[in-house]
Formats: structure tokens, sequence, C-alpha cells
């Protein structure tokens, strides 16, 4: 609920060509206005819950491709 359209600005500055939004615990999806800035200059987002979003970060990564991970960081209960 915190992010802003100037926090998903800053992430499309990266240009990375693949975003993973990490939403914390759970998976949250952000409205479509929100992920303007990445969608404006097409760049991929996946959202996912921040576990996840951490292991397939890894993944990409192992795999030579370029990738970001933007991460919500919780703390369970």
């Amino acid at each position: 609920d915190a992010l802003s359209e100037a926090d998903m600005a800053a992430i499309a500055a990266l240009e990375c060509p693949i975003v993973l939004l990490g939403t914390g615990l759970r998976q949250r999806f952000p409205s479509p206005a929100l992920l303007r800035p990445l969608i404006e200059r097409r760049i991929g987002v996946e959202v996912m819950d921040s576990h996840a979003a951490c292991r397939t970060y890894n993944i990409l990564m192992a795999e030579g491709r370029d990738v970001a991970a933007a991460l919500i960081v919780e703390c369970a209960g």
C-alpha cells in the first residue's frame, strides 16, 4: 500500500528488461496506474510474494539474464 509512482519510476530508471516485484509475505497486485512507468518503458514486471521473487531472481541470474528485484520485506508474526 505504501508504494508510489515515484518508487516505480526509480525502478524503471534502472532500465532492466525484467523486474520481479516481491510484495511481502503474500502476493498483492499493484494498480495498473502504479505500474505505468514500467509498462511505458516496455519493462516486464512479474508480481509475486517476496520469497518467490528471491528464488526467481537467483534462477534468472544463474541463467545470465538481466533482471532486477524490488522487494518488500515483512517479518512474520
